[in-house]
């Protein structure tokens, strides 16, 4: 808790259009990050939602060592969104008794806290008494200092952002805020955008998530960036409305809404998951090592003479992919990926989208290697005439041609799979060799 960081702002001083509240991610050198990450458990509560216990504590709301302050925390959501549903029926029926008959009726509105009823507010966190009192938790501070600046600034949009943890804060922050009730401020979110953001919870997190938010989600992928592809997922069923949890699953937690996934030349499709979608997949783990050697060469040689000097990458970025060729999938979740996939996309906002009811391994292990040779057909066209392009042109076919000629594994029907339509590709449709970038 003590290191949770988030920066809030608008984008005027006076009568602002948004306000920004933007989580910050994993400091390399901050231990309590890396354990709030790598820490696998969840907390099951009474709606069947099923959530990453670290960063319910990263956010405030309770103890890995005591995990009777979630359950509190629980309650005590549960008792301010009644509260509050309570205040706007009584409100809209003040509403119905003043109606002026033949006039048009007004409709719902959340309710609008003043000053004395924010500085009032009871905590969510279920934390004890006295730590509440002692220490700025980042759920319900940051939740009092939108709402003044919303009470100042009625015009003004919310806008939650984040990278990497910070990006699974950002989400869990906002889909908080609608379990306990603040229809204030959910009814001003404009959008929530995530880079590089970990998976939060399992599939009755992301079912709720995703009627909430609707198309208000915005959640970036960067190449084989490996922070998106964990936690693990290793229930094959999508996120429906239908679709209970799965209380046999050890690894079940999911990601919802559309994902914006860019490539190492900064392309970008909307898919429903990005390839390799848990990382230690086929056919990834073996094209990411010459990826690597890719950005690397493309952030030396190329990104400065291209774009600009303001793409200039600092010495610690550089060495930052010297290390990625170890382990590319850390490399990629460098901030200044996100930054030049915004940036540099050639068709940003995405407009391309892939079918994205994939419900069983072997689709997406067809649906894997399509993008996998899509990429290495635009690093091939990416790279600049130099001495060696040629072998180059005759490596990446060959990687094409193992790719296209591997039969996908095969899988048994799962009971618990929803009826989806599966995504059909032909591989032999795809070209079999390195074309030529046409002007």
């Amino acid at each position: 808790m003590a290191s949770t960081q988030v920066f809030v702002f608008t984008d005027k001083p006076v009568d602002a259009n948004a306000v920004v509240v933007a989580w910050r991610g994993t400091e390399p050198f901050n231990a309590y990050d890396w354990i709030t990450d790598l820490d696998f458990q969840w907390v099951k509560f009474s709606n069947h939602m099923g959530i990453h216990m670290g960063f319910l504590e990263a956010l405030g709301l309770g103890s890995r060592t005591n995990k009777q302050t979630f359950k509190a925390m629980g309650m005590n959501a549960a008792i301010k969104r009644q509260k509050i549903a309570l205040q706007e029926y009584m409100e809209a029926d003040y509403q119905e008794a003043t109606h002026i008959p033949g006039t048009p009726r007004p409709p719902p509105t959340p309710h609008h806290k003043s000053k004395q009823e924010i500085k009032k507010t009871k905590p969510t966190s279920g934390l004890s008494e006295a730590i509440v009192q002692e220490k700025d938790l980042a759920y319900d501070k940051i939740t009092k200092t939108v709402c003044k600046l919303l009470l100042d600034n009625p015009n003004a949009k919310v806008f939650i952002t984040g990278h990497s943890l910070g990006g699974a804060l950002a989400t869990l922050y906002a889909t908080m805020l609608h379990c306990s009730g603040e229809t204030e401020m959910t009814s001003k979110i404009a959008a929530v955008y995530t880079f590089g953001q970990p998976r939060v919870g399992d599939i009755g997190f992301a079912n709720y998530a995703r009627r909430k938010f609707d198309n208000r989600y915005y959640r970036v992928v960067y190449c084989n960036d490996m922070v998106p592809r964990v936690p693990f997922d290793s229930d094959q069923s999508g996120v429906d409305d239908d679709e209970e949890p799965h209380e046999d699953q050890v690894f079940a937690y999911k990601h919802f809404g559309k994902c914006a996934y860019f490539n190492s030349v900064y392309d970008g499709k909307l898919t429903r998951d990005p390839p390799n979608r848990n990382f230690f997949g086929y056919p990834g783990i073996f094209v990411m090592p010459l990826t690597a050697v890719w950005e690397l060469y493309q952030s030396v040689m190329i990104m400065t003479t291209k774009y600009g000097t303001e793409y200039k990458e600092t010495s610690a970025s550089i060495i930052f992919r010297v290390f990625g060729l170890l382990l590319p999938g850390v490399a990629a979740h460098s901030p200044c990926n996100y930054v030049n996939s915004v940036r540099l996309s050639p068709n940003f906002p995405l407009a391309e989208q892939l079918a994205d009811d994939i419900a069983d391994s072997a689709a997406d292990a067809v649906r894997d290697v399509l993008f996998v040779s899509e990429d290495l057909q635009d690093i091939y066209n990416a790279m600049p005439s130099v001495p060696g392009k040629d072998n180059w042109k005759l490596a990446l076919e060959k990687i094409r041609e193992t790719l296209l000629s591997e039969k996908p594994p095969q899988t048994h029907a799962d009971p618990h799979t929803p009826s989806h339509p599966r995504l059909h590709f032909n591989p032999s449709s795809i070209p079999a060799t390195i074309a030529e970038a046409k002007p």
